[in-house]
Formats: C-alpha cells, structure tokens, sequence
C-alpha cells in the first residue's frame, strides 16, 4: 500500500497487544522506582558526609587502576545506592518516617 492509501486510514498500531501491556507495566514500575528514590534523597543529603567516609576506600581501590574521573562516578553511584537503601530502611520506622 502508498503512504496515502486510504484503507490504512483509522487503523490503530499495529503493534500485539501485548506489548502495550508491557509499556504501560514498565512505566508503572519506572513511576515507582522514581517515588522511592526522590523520596530518600533528602536522607541522603543529611547521611552524605557520613556515606562517603564511610565509602571512600572504594575510591582509592578503584582510582590505583583506572582513571580517576571513572573511579570517582563508580564511587559516587555506589554511595547513593547505599544511601538509597540505607534511608529507605530507616523510612520503615514508623516515627522516623514523618521526619525524614
């Protein structure tokens, strides 16, 4: 068929229907992680000093073998990961929660 053929005309995505349902679940689960995520950030900009003191030997293992500048992001990810799942542990504390 011609790009302007009109029997192609009102017909939706030919994409299978499970594909939309996959999209739309991911999406979902990205929304989640999102909220999640945001919501520790603020615990972690409290924790930060003490993450990274408590990190900093991944950046001098690292940084003895790669450059510095790579060494440095894998460090900064890690802490985050870790502050992530540290406060969102915290967060379970019924109290702590209203703080943080």
């Amino acid at each position: 068929y011609a790009c302007g053929d009109s029997r192609l005309r009102g017909l939706r995505s030919r994409k299978p229907i499970g594909f939309r349902q996959w999209v739309v679940h991911n999406k979902e689960f990205i929304y989640k992680i999102i909220k999640f995520t945001s919501g520790t950030m603020f615990g972690i900009y409290l924790l930060e000093n003490i993450l990274e003191a408590v990190t900093n030997f991944i950046y001098i293992w690292l940084s003895a073998f790669m450059p510095s500048i790579i060494a440095c992001f894998i460090w900064i990810l890690v802490t985050m990961f870790l502050g992530i799942i540290v406060v969102g542990a915290i967060k379970k504390i019924p109290k702590v929660n209203n703080i943080l």
